[in-house]
C-alpha cells in the first residue's frame, strides 16, 4: 500500500512539474481569446500580450468595433 501511496505521489508531481513548465516556458497557459464576428465568425480580441511556443507576439493593436 505504502508502495501504491508513493508511485502515486510521484507520478503526480511529475504531472504538476509538467504542467507548470509548458505554462511558464512554452506559453501554452494562455490562449488567445477572441469575440464573435458576424461576418466571418470571430475576431481576436484587440491589445492581447500573449506568448506561445516561447515567442512573444501581440495581436491586433487597433480598436475593434463589435457589431
Amino acid at each position: 500500500m505504502l508502495m501504491a501511496i508513493a508511485a502515486l505521489t510521484a507520478i503526480s508531481t511529475i504531472l504538476m512539474l509538467l504542467e507548470a513548465g509548458l505554462r511558464l516556458f512554452l506559453g501554452l497557459g494562455e490562449p488567445p481569446l477572441y469575440i464573435p464576428d458576424s461576418e466571418i465568425g470571430y475576431l481576436l480580441v484587440p491589445n492581447q500580450q500573449l506568448r506561445r511556443l516561447a515567442i512573444a507576439f501581440a495581436s491586433i493593436s487597433i480598436p475593434c468595433v463589435v457589431r
